[in-house]
């Protein structure tokens, strides 16, 4: 297989995964369902991977000097379990040394780095899984490097963390510990994050 037939194949994963995703939150925000049961998005990587297993125990590898893996110790190649994760995981989102999972019951929790706010928790740093306070119902998350977004159920979305380049859609530039609403948006059925975009 050459590069450009290898290249083709690869869009055409990546379009379906996407209209995959895409269609999951229509119907989960048109139905008012809080869960994408048919979310394909049960692995992520960056600096680290982490898994949804198919007994909804979350395993990662990878780097660990954040906490990413989510829980202390070196950096593994070896798929480890993730401790102390509230039940229901159904979707994870891996950014550079933060990790975020989507629950069941449209919650969102998150480890690792936190020194931009990206964990949505007060402390700079965190290995145990926490709740991130003011994202109820959501249908879908993505973790950047320095931000994390999450998409509701009623198409709107909350960004937090890193804000230099005005990412969080808050129409300022002051980085945000906790979620905040991004205005003008409505209706929307995808979220991505970048590095300084979304």
């Amino acid at each position: 297989m050459n590069a450009r037939t290898f290249g083709i194949i690869l869009s055409i994963a990546v379009l379906t995964l996407c209209q995959t995703v895409s269609h999951a939150a229509t119907r989960a925000r048109f139905t008012g369902e809080t869960v994408l049961n048919d979310s394909p998005v049960r692995i992520s990587a960056a600096d680290h991977t982490c898994q949804i297993k198919e007994d909804s125990s979350v395993r990662c590898w990878g780097r660990n000097d954040l906490g990413q893996l989510g829980f202390g110790g070196p950096h593994t190649a070896t798929p480890t379990l993730v401790p102390g994760l509230a039940a229901g995981p159904i979707a994870v989102s891996a950014g550079f040394g933060t990790t975020c999972i989507l629950l069941r019951n449209g919650q969102v929790e998150c480890w690792g780095n936190n020194r931009d706010g990206q964990g949505g928790r007060p402390d700079p740093l965190s290995t145990e899984p926490a709740v991130v306070t003011g994202v109820t119902n959501a249908v879908a998350i993505a973790v950047g490097e320095f931000h994390t977004c999450a998409l509701l159920g009623d198409g709107t979305v909350r960004c937090w963390g890193f804000n230099s380049d005005g990412q969080l859609g808050d129409n300022s530039q002051t980085s945000r510990p906790s979620p905040v609403a991004v205005q003008g948006l409505t209706n929307v059925i995808a979220i991505t994050v970048g590095w300084r975009h979304t």
